[in-house]
């Protein structure tokens, strides 16, 4: 099982879980930090098999897009009478409990939205651990052109009549997970069927802002991408880029691949002078490649 802590809102995993809930969200855009809630849906499953499920309409204090109304299907008509996110969060949360929430993308998106409002309005944490299919799926040995749901559910032969609907993203989530059970080995990757243009993508689609104008020391073999290739990216955003770690550090990257010549057992000479310079009081921050893959810019 790997384990990464979300500050408090609880761990992200990966496992083969028997039960469970499934949650999606639909909003008023693509920015955590400007939309609006305005659908919830969730299904709980217990031994592998639907339980039980909830979903509502989600009325918004702002204007609903056009776009937004031709990828989701909801209008403001549909909006007009159901209740507001303070009436309506309380029970989704409650419906789901302390189970392990699984979706797609929910790491970077949907919990954080439950876990805003849920502070907000209720003033409590939602700290449930969280399974992303997203990042679950690139831990599989599956070849697919990439790794969005519609794809996963294509692959696997999952009927998706209604994309972008809360419940019905749910329902296709429950069966692709579901799916991509036996096919999880635990190794992070891109895409087999990616060219190396579509892999060096991937970084054009992260939220890199923290590193600009930081000094970055790169330990280990990158998965996604060639180290050479991570080192020129992020010098094309602004950050400088240096072979050894020192006082003036502020993040060491590990690429999820490791290296042949660590010594020191999972990491090597510059991690081990990091954490030296951690305990000396040093503000440097060690992050892992495939925490790095959750940063996504995120779209609709």
């Amino acid at each position: 099982m790997t384990l990464t802590k979300k500050r408090n809102k609880g761990l992200s995993i990966r496992e083969k879980l028997n039960n469970y809930t499934v949650i999606d969200l639909e909003t008023t855009g693509k920015y955590i930090t400007t939309c609006e809630i305005i659908e919830m849906s969730a299904v709980k499953i217990r031994f592998g098999k639907i339980a039980d499920t909830f979903t509502t309409l989600v009325k918004p204090k702002g204007v609903l897009p056009k776009e937004v109304i031709q990828l989701t299907g909801i209008t403001p008509d549909m909006l007009k009478n159901a209740p507001l996110i303070t009436e309506s969060i309380e029970d989704y949360v409650k419906f789901i409990g302390n189970d392990v929430i699984i979706g797609h993308n929910i790491s970077s998106f949907d919990s954080n939205l439950i876990y805003d409002a849920y502070l907000k309005y209720n003033g409590s944490e939602f700290n449930n651990d969280i399974l992303d299919t997203y990042h679950y799926a690139r831990c599989c040995n599956i070849d697919v052109a990439d790794y969005k749901l519609v794809t996963l559910a294509e692959y696997f032969n999952v009927e998706n009549n209604n994309a972008h609907r809360a419940l019905n993203d749910c329902l296709v989530n429950f069966e692709v997970y579901e799916y991509l059970k036996p096919f999880y080995n635990g190794c992070y990757k891109c895409s087999s069927a990616q060219s190396n243009k579509e892999k060096n993508q991937i970084y054009n689609d992260l939220d890199l802002s923290k590193f600009v104008g930081k000094q970055i020391c790169l330990s280990g073999e990158f998965y996604s991408c060639s180290k050479s290739d991570m080192a020129e990216h992020l010098k094309s955003i602004g950050a400088n880029i240096k072979s050894d770690v020192s006082s003036k550090t502020d993040y060491v990257i590990v690429g999820s691949k490791g290296n042949d010549k660590w010594s020191f057992g999972n990491y090597g000479s510059k991690i081990k002078k990091a954490l030296e310079l951690q305990e000396k009081g040093k503000n440097i921050k060690i992050i892992k490649e495939e925490d790095m893959l959750t940063w996504v810019k995120l779209k609709i």
